[in-house]
């Protein structure tokens, strides 16, 4: 898997990012963009809004255009860093210095002019042992996103997304970086979000970027385990299986995991909800920090830097094909021009819906209705 981000019109940076033990997919599909409609509050059972979702038959045409509209000429490959531990994600400094975290906890300045890479810190963190690839605890756990301030000149400001050594969060932290070494002591912490790790469940998302708002976006897996549930979609309700099922987490309005959430930091470190978000502050059960949601694992994404439109993959789940319990697995390419919902675990691709499903008696029930999806599961919160 690679990260990529655009340097000017005629350069970009692409790192390659591991591959998990998590791998519980294959490619199948490109689905994109659900295109949100108006995002009211759930009610009664937990209905959600929307999207009308258009699809893309060719994934070449996508990157072509992209390749077309993003540089004005050819590019070539010019390599700025080698020897990375499991690098996860990068942000550029206003000096073209790229700071690199590494999913075992290094975070990495890397100098393009001279070839340098300097070790800035080593976060603590909780993660997968080399050693222990198997390991059915914390297998995408670590170091994962970071997005230097708007400010970073000035204030050497940096925020991280990293999975919590001794506590069951992943958190969003501010640390300040200062004559080239950060400080652990100068941590804000200005977001943590429950997690499990038990159970082999995966996806923990961890991108960061600013919108052109001047907003924070953070994404979210739907911290589930993918490996049960013959391939489609995760809603085990069995007592002792809830590590399986993604409407306690994805599809659930009062949780932060498998969600893209959008926030304004202040100066302090403290954040405010910014208008346009799916839920207003004080909504019952519903987490205002929540931009969009019903998302399996947002790996990475995207913000259009002039009209703020959100843009990110999702890869599917593993069914080879359709079946009366539902869809084969899609991947998808998706689009968010305003908060909304989109789907998972109920509904997947273009407004393919999986059916109710007893993991007990075997029974399949009838189809979710993708014009109105409701959760529920007593895991609901």
């Amino acid at each position: 898997m690679f990260f990529c981000r655009s340097l000017s019109t005629s350069q970009a940076l692409v790192v390659k990012t591991p591959s998990y033990p998590c791998a519980d997919h294959s490619f199948t599909s490109l689905q994109q963009p659900r295109y949100s409609s108006s995002s009211p509050p759930p009610s009664g059972s937990r209905s959600y809004p929307t999207h009308h979702r258009m699809k893309i038959s060719l994934a070449l045409s996508l990157s072509a255009a992209l390749t077309a509209a993003s540089f004005s000429q050819p590019l070539t490959r010019t390599t700025v860093a080698t020897d990375l531990e499991d690098a996860m994600a990068f942000d550029i400094a206003p000096d073209g210095d790229i700071f690199l975290t590494e999913r075992e906890g290094r975070l990495l300045r890397v100098r393009p002019s001279t070839g340098g890479i300097f070790e800035v810190a080593k976060i603590p963190v909780e993660h997968l042992k080399k050693t222990d690839r198997n390991s059915p605890y914390a297998r995408e756990d670590g170091l994962q996103g970071i997005a230097l301030d708007p400010d970073f000149a000035k204030n050497g400001h940096v925020f991280l997304y990293y999975s919590h050594p001794e506590k069951l969060v992943n958190r969003l932290a501010r640390f300040t970086i200062k004559d080239g070494v950060l400080d652990l002591a100068t941590e804000v912490i200005v977001l943590d979000v429950p997690i499990e790790r038990a159970n082999k469940v995966c996806h923990h998302g961890g991108a960061l970027e600013w919108g052109p708002d001047g907003l924070l976006y953070l994404s979210t897996g739907d911290n589930t385990n993918p490996f049960e549930t013959d391939g489609y979609n995760p809603v085990d309700e069995r007592e002792g299986h809830e590590y399986a099922n993604a409407l306690r987490s994805a599809g659930n309005t009062n949780d932060l995991r498998g969600k893209i959430l959008r926030i304004r930091i202040k100066p302090d470190g403290t954040y405010s909800i910014p208008e346009g978000n799916l839920f207003k502050p004080g909504t019952p059960k519903a987490r205002p920090e929540i931009y969009v949601m019903g998302l399996r694992n947002p790996f990475r994404f995207s913000v259009d830097s002039k009209k703020g439109t959100l843009y990110w993959g999702e890869v599917g789940p593993d069914a080879g094909k359709d079946s009366d319990r539902g869809p084969m697995g899609y991947d998808e390419v998706n689009q968010a021009k305003k908060a909304g919902f989109f789907g998972w675990p109920l509904i997947i691709a273009d407004q393919k819906p999986y059916s109710k499903y007893d993991y007990t008696t075997k029974t399949i029930g009838e189809k979710h209705d993708p014009a109105a999806p409701k959760n529920t599961s007593r895991l609901n919160t």
